[in-house]
């Protein structure tokens, strides 16, 4: 049975995410390590995920501004180094969510230039800020392999303001340069996005707040100058090939944890590796 959830039951839920999901694409014994034994930590907060963050929050209209390391802890070059900092760091719950100075300048300060030029894109302006848009759309749901899953969509858009149809949004920050459709098409492969819309597609239309999912659209904005706008979606085929993918992955992981074998499908053997069409 689907329901919806808040923030606090997304974060303490045991269930299969996205981000596991990634895990056991990348490295079986990562998935069991992290998620199994649990003795793999989480990978740390990287500058950039902490500005996707403030940036996602700003255009939501609920930004807690970062809090920043004082200048006086840092070391004479402004970074994280040296007793004094690391004296700080001890003593300050959360110090990992903080930023430098030049951090904040550099990530943070943009907003409201980065937000006006979302607005002035048709496409993203109507997704994030268009009638009955719907932010922070969490789901928990059973997959047919029997696993509990669980996923949050930044925006669902509904049409008519019912059970209806909908676009599901996924906001993306990415490096200056890189909001074009070749780059973002590696990015999808290396990050399997496209794995990350099959999750999240199938747990709204497991939910019912979307009866026909019109499409999952992708708007990329960079988080330096100049700050572009872009917005892309999978085709037909792509979005096929991310269906079957999701269902293989989640299938896998039902029969790694039925026999606790973590190893991976190339273990044990010299894998062959074949020209990539982009080399």
């Amino acid at each position: 049975m689907a329901r919806s959830l808040t923030k606090d039951e997304l974060i303490n839920m045991d269930a299969i995410s996205f981000g596991r999901l990634k895990a056991l694409y990348d490295s079986p014994a990562l998935y069991h390590g992290r998620y199994v034994t649990r003795e793999i930590p989480y990978d740390p907060v990287t500058p950039e995920m902490k500005a996707g963050k403030a940036i996602e929050a700003y255009l939501r209209g609920d930004m807690e501004a970062p809090q920043v390391i004082p200048a006086e802890v840092l070391s004479s070059n402004g970074s994280r180094a040296g007793n004094a900092y690391k004296a700080w760091k001890e003593a300050t719950p959360g110090a990992d969510d903080y930023m430098t100075p030049a951090e904040y300048a550099r990530l943070v300060e943009p907003l409201a230039k980065i937000k006006a030029n979302v607005e002035a894109h048709p496409v993203a302006r109507d997704l994030l800020y268009g009638q009955d848009c719907r932010w922070s759309q969490a789901v928990a749901w059973e997959h047919s392999s029997g696993l509990q899953c669980k996923a949050e969509a930044d925006v669902v858009q509904l049409v008519g303001g019912g059970i209806t149809e909908g676009t599901i949004v996924n906001i993306k920050t990415v490096p200056k340069g890189s909001a074009n459709p070749e780059a973002f098409s590696r990015t999808v492969v290396n990050a399997r996005y496209d794995v990350q819309a099959a999750h999240e597609t199938e747990g709204m239309l497991s939910l019912g707040t979307i009866d026909l999912c019109m499409g999952y659209v992708f708007v990329l904005i960079e988080r330096e100058a100049p700050y572009s706008v872009e917005t892309f979606e999978l085709d037909a085929h792509w979005r096929e090939y991310a269906v079957d993918l999701h269902n293989q992955l989640l299938a896998d992981l039902r029969v790694r944890h039925e026999t606790n074998v973590w190893t991976s499908p190339t273990w044990g053997m010299v894998a062959r590796l074949s020209l990539p069409r982009w080399a």
